[in-house]
């Protein structure tokens, strides 16, 4: 086994009702982390009283953002692996063990395995179940974990980028350097902010529409975005109703077809594509409002 310093970096923000149970899993690994650093972003609770009840390192800014705080914690790092954790994400035990088998193998980056923490409404139960069809054939398009090397030649993360699409625009220099990311499938975490009703995966898939339109306009590729917004918004502003029905059926059974061929559930089969349908239209007025007017504001 090659010799491998990890650094865990977790950046928060008021965080002092989950952050006994996040640091819980992290200093329980199976394979422990060689130092965790709690980047704080000047938390007004007890976060950090709590942060320091633990094996932890903790660095302190006032209010610079969540991407500008992964900077810092990453200029922190001793280790030559730098894991950058969401303050509500609980790892399982053996999630870093899993995580090293790509570095092993010569991966430059690794993305790991999400599922929903305690799914306990149907809107939560069907999003784990969807990740769980989602990863059957996935193909990593952003990485949490870094060597550090390779993380810093590329220069980190982008402070300008529009929030919740800093992984999305670092992994996409990591590949146009030549770089390849690793799926870790057995690397699981439970993710505390998953929506658990319709109208907070509106929310989120809105902010994240928004915020996805303004990084596309930022790089000049927005053309696959804006034809995605044209095709699934226009059958929701359609006048007549048959029109609207017929087109509203297609798109129904193509998606309900890619789920069956997914292998999805019979609980969520019938469901599904009217859900997936309602994050689709929020995903892409989210679009329009991010290509008109300005980014949404943080989902958290």
């Amino acid at each position: 086994m090659k010799d491998f310093t990890v650094s865990a970096v977790i950046p928060v923000y008021n965080r002092e009702k989950i952050m006994a149970e996040v640091l819980g899993a992290m200093v329980n690994q199976s394979r422990p982390f060689d130092e965790i650093i709690v980047a704080d972003d000047g938390s007004t609770d007890k976060t950090v009283e709590i942060a320091k009840t633990f094996p932890v390192r903790v660095v302190q800014s006032n209010h610079v953002e969540r991407i500008a705080i992964r900077n810092t914690g990453l200029k922190h790092a001793t280790g030559n692996i730098v894991a950058f954790i969401d303050s509500d994400l609980v790892l399982s035990k053996d999630w870093l063990k899993e995580v090293l088998k790509g570095f092993e193998q010569g991966y430059a980056a690794v993305v790991d395995r999400r599922q929903v923490y305690k799914p306990n409404t149907f809107v939560a139960k069907m999003n784990d179940h969807f990740f769980n069809v989602r990863y059957k054939k996935y193909k990593p398009f952003t990485a949490w974990i870094f060597k550090k090397d390779i993380l810093e030649e590329v220069g980190g993360f982008n402070e300008q980028t529009p929030i919740g699409t800093e992984d999305v625009e670092l992994a996409d220099r990591l590949f146009a350097s030549g770089h390849k990311i690793w799926f870790a499938k057995d690397a699981v975490c439970w993710h505390m902010g998953e929506p658990r009703s319709f109208k907070e995966q509106a929310k989120r898939d809105f902010w994240f529409g928004s915020n996805t339109c303004r990084y596309r306009l930022r790089t000049g590729t927005p053309k696959f975005y804006l034809k995605e917004a044209t095709f699934t918004l226009l059958p929701f502003l359609l006048i007549k109703p048959l029109l609207f029905a017929g087109l509203f059926s297609l798109l129904y059974l193509n998606v309900f077809i890619r789920n069956i061929l997914r292998g999805m559930s019979l609980k969520f089969l019938f469901i599904n594509p009217i859900y997936m349908l309602w994050g689709e239209f929020a995903f892409t007025c989210g679009l329009w409002y991010g290509l008109l007017r300005k980014p949404a504001e943080n989902y958290h």
